[in-house]
């Protein structure tokens, strides 16, 4: 079992705020969340290298938030696309597509002194 432990996403690229506005007025906060993810997984060496990954990976999501924070559970997989995208570039795995990552599942915690996403596979 792997574990990566990221930043939480930008307040910016939550569902309910993104629904109406310009792609690319969410585009720098994307971009800039994907550079701390990208540096934080290869930090953490969670770029597999030698012997391929065996597909599809059971992944786990939670997301811990800070005081006064706030997330539904159904908004988590969009409000963390951007993290899927990172974790692909930087070589975590090969594609987030259901042929790769399945069962995917969310879950919202509190840690008011450190909030995060912890990925477990």
């Amino acid at each position: 079992m792997a574990k990566l432990i990221l930043p939480l996403p930008p307040k910016e690229l939550k569902v309910n705020r993104a629904l109406g506005v310009h792609w690319g007025s969410t585009r720098p906060f994307r971009k800039a969340y994907q550079l701390q993810v990208a540096v934080a997984a290869r930090a953490q060496r969670a770029v597999w290298e030698g012997k391929p990954q065996p597909y599809p990976v059971a992944v786990r999501v939670v997301a811990y938030l800070g005081k006064g924070q706030r997330c539904d559970i159904s908004d988590l997989g969009s409000w963390t696309k951007g993290l899927w995208d990172a974790l692909i570039a930087v070589g975590v795995w090969r594609d987030d597509g259901s042929k790769f990552l399945r069962p995917m599942t969310f879950d919202v915690a509190r840690d008011a002194a450190n909030p995060r996403v912890e990925v477990v596979w």
